[in-house]
């Protein structure tokens, strides 16, 4: 199976873009500030920080997404990220995962078998591959399923064919 990342280019542009708008404040207050901001201890490492988390925020921003691969599904947040083996999935299926402004966000969502840790949850919606369209977070919980690995399609089929019926 080759590796496959899905992205959210929205917000990772947005992000970025914030980002570097920090990390050009930094450089700024280094380049084209007053004596007195180059001069004192407090400024430099302040901007300093600015500069370093900025670069840090860019990084983080840029590689948010979803990667699928052999060894099992890898959700890359902006923050804390989470890794699910195949042998944990029992079960893949396009739900509404949130409501904004009154409108359904539809997603796959991976059902665990058996949650690694206490204070997983059940269930849990790659929202990088969401949708206000139905219609296209089906495809993309299609596209996503043919890339199971063969001894956990059976389980992921079934649940797609149950949520098809519901409709």
């Amino acid at each position: 199976m080759t590796r496959r990342v899905y992205r959210v280019w929205f917000q990772t542009i947005v992000l970025t873009a914030a980002m570097a708008v920090f990390l050009l404040i930094s450089v700024s207050m280094f380049t084209v500030g007053d004596e007195w901001s180059r001069s004192d201890p407090f400024s430099l490492v302040l901007y300093s920080v600015i500069g370093v988390g900025s670069l840090f925020g860019i990084w983080l921003a840029l590689r948010m997404g979803v990667v699928v691969d052999e060894r099992g599904i890898r959700i890359r947040n902006f923050g804390r990220g989470r890794f699910i083996r195949w042998q944990d999935v029992a079960a893949l299926s396009c739900e509404v995962y949130d409501v904004r402004l009154g409108f359904p966000l539809y997603a796959p969502v991976v059902r665990m078998a058996v949650p690694s840790e206490p204070s997983d949850a059940a269930s849990v919606p790659l929202a990088a591959l969401g949708s206000y369209r139905s219609r296209v977070a089906q495809r993309r919980t299609g596209a996503l399923a043919a890339l199971v690995p063969p001894q956990r399609t059976a389980p992921v089929a079934e649940a797609q064919n149950r949520h098809a019926d519901d409709k």
